[in-house]
């Protein structure tokens, strides 16, 4: 996983995609929503394909390939609880089905529309902290448990 977080810290450089420890030994990409869809969107920006491209080759290498993905959807608190989880639901569809088109084990791979239930920000009274709900986050673990989960 070390490896594979030193390939992804290069690779998200100089976009908007954050990076992140997670639990345990995994890690959290963070890609905002408005980088990767048009307003009302499922289908990825042509200008965003070059970065998930790459990603999605990291993912497939062999440091990449000893883990499971999570790929969530997420959103603001505008509109109805439901047709935003099914929304959210197919935007991260949409991603995941992009990385295993370009070489990630589909059985790698695990979706959830998480809709408005884990906001980054709780106050979404701006533009800016409803922009920051709106995103998708790709949870990477180890596919088996690291010697100090084990233990």
């Amino acid at each position: 996983m070390r490896h594979l977080g030193r390939e992804l810290r290069v690779l998200v450089r100089d976009t908007p995609v954050e990076l992140e420890a997670s639990r345990g030994d995994g890690l959290r990409l963070r890609l905002p929503a408005a980088w990767l869809f048009r307003m009302d969107d499922v289908v990825v920006r042509p200008e965003a394909l070059v970065h998930l491209d790459a990603l999605a080759l990291a993912l497939a290498s062999p440091s990449g390939a000893r883990t499971l993905l999570e790929v969530a959807g997420h959103c603001d608190s505008l509109g109805r609880r439901e047709p935003n989880r099914a929304f959210t639901l197919r935007r991260a569809e949409s991603v995941a089905a992009l990385l295993a088109g370009r070489g990630v084990a589909p059985a790698r791979l695990a979706t959830r529309g998480a809709g408005e239930d884990e906001r980054l920000e709780k106050d979404e009274t701006t533009p800016a902290a409803r922009r920051r709900n709106r995103r998708i986050e790709i949870e990477i673990r180890p596919s088996r448990p690291s010697r100090r989960e084990a233990s």
